[in-house]
């Protein structure tokens, strides 16, 4: 999982915030493939990193998520919601059923989408109480869609040691564009486990728990000598001047570069060298030392289209109307129509609250689009008896008048 999580991470990566939950987008298409065939399957295998066995990799995904949550303030769960007229396999339906606790809603999704889109909303709200409260946009529910497989989670961690708000005040960050701008850092000096390894910097901070959250900081070459290490995270682009005195909070100070010991690594270089192996690697090196620390309190609330990044991962047969195979899923011709993920992050001094939805919506080949009629050009018009075809009113309307 990590891997594949990885690699689509740096495929569907922006110049802006972003975050995706690999575990959430991995559970979603967990239950896609039990149903898939031929090609389809393939791809989706090759992608997930899945193997041959397919409900064992089902299975794996649900029991890390259960262990994790037996241990820390996590809470995950996948719902199957199916068109009133759509059929599933009987083979499928107990396969995900056994090995992901999946529960299953009918809904007439075909017939209401907009009513069925606010009840999905409305349970990965729920589910991931409140952060999350409208992954599926308007729209993206239509008459066509049959079946959506939707996973969600939530999760709360406390800081072992938490930031002091006596503590947290403005401070420059730089970003990638080279400007500077002043935001809320949270400050603290404490021993904490911290690597400085291939031109970048390492901080690991625990939560109450099991839990931690790792930070990369591309490493612009300063001096470590005095004998406190520095990690302060208002480096994440090229280095520019602070703001002075007199510049407000999250206003953009003028910028020029900034002297540096060695050339700086930048984002997207360290991005690119992020592999499981280099990971490992890194952490493997992080120790106890103290540590001056400077991280800006921060919020990412990211929607994500899966679709692009996932077919160039190689997943392309699955969301291609006429050609996708879920034959084992359903006898009707479906595919997969939208692919959406969002993920919420917020950090503050307490610690952390962050939440992931991920849904599969899948369309049925053939399906009708629902009809449209919006008179906004001339029209005739004719009131009637229904019973006797009796024309009572006739008339043409050319400029609407109220």
């Amino acid at each position: 999982m990590n891997e594949f999580g990885l690699e689509l991470f740096r495929a569907a990566r922006t110049d802006e915030n972003g975050a995706i939950s690999p575990p959430s987008i991995a559970a979603a298409f967990s239950l896609a493939v039990p149903g898939a065939n031929g090609t389809t399957l393939a791809e989706l295998r090759r992608a997930l990193r899945v193997g041959s066995d397919d409900v064992a990799y089902m299975r794996l995904g649900h029991e890390l998520l259960q262990s994790i949550s037996d241990r820390a303030e996590l809470e995950a769960a996948s719902r199957a919601f199916v068109d009133d007229d759509l059929s599933l396999k009987a083979e499928y339906e107990r396969t995900i059923a056994s090995a992901a606790g999946m529960s299953f809603e009918r809904l007439p999704i075909s017939s209401d989408p907009e009513g069925a889109r606010v009840r999905i909303n409305r349970w990965v709200d729920q589910t991931t109480k409140g952060k999350i409260p409208s992954l599926l946009p308007p729209g993206l529910v239509t008459t066509r869609t049959q079946l959506a497989l939707v996973s969600a989670l939530s999760l709360s961690g406390s800081w072992m040691h938490p930031f002091k708000l006596d503590d947290t005040r403005p401070g420059p960050f730089h970003l990638l564009t080279g400007q500077t701008i002043e935001v809320p850092m949270m400050h603290a000096q404490r021993r904490a486990s911290y690597a400085r390894v291939d031109g970048v910097k390492l901080l690991e901070l625990p939560f109450r728990g099991d839990l931690s959250m790792l930070f990369v900081l591309p490493d612009e070459g300063e001096d470590d000598s005095t004998g406190s290490t520095g990690l302060g995270l208002g480096q994440l682009g090229p280095r520019s001047s602070a703001p002075t005195p007199s510049t407000p909070a999250n206003r953009v100070a003028p910028s020029r570069p900034a002297a540096s010991a060695k050339p700086a690594k930048t984002l997207r270089q360290v991005e690119d060298a992020l592999t499981v192996e280099t990971l490992e690697r890194w952490t493997s090196r992080l120790s106890r030392s103290n540590v001056s620390i400077a991280i800006p309190r921060f919020t990412v609330d990211a929607p994500l289209d899966l679709k692009p990044p996932l077919m160039s991962m190689g997943i392309r047969r699955a969301f291609k109307e006429g050609e996708a195979d879920f034959s084992k899923l359903s006898a009707k011709r479906l595919y997969i129509e939208h692919a959406v993920h969002r993920s919420f992050v917020h950090v503050d001094e307490r610690g952390v609250e962050a939440g992931a939805a991920t849904a599969l919506l899948f369309g049925s080949r053939g399906a009708t689009p629902m009809p449209s009629f919006h008179a906004d050009q001339p029209f005739l018009f004719l009131i009637r008896d229904q019973k006797t075809q009796a024309i009572l009113f006739i008339g043409r309307v050319t400029h609407p008048r109220d």
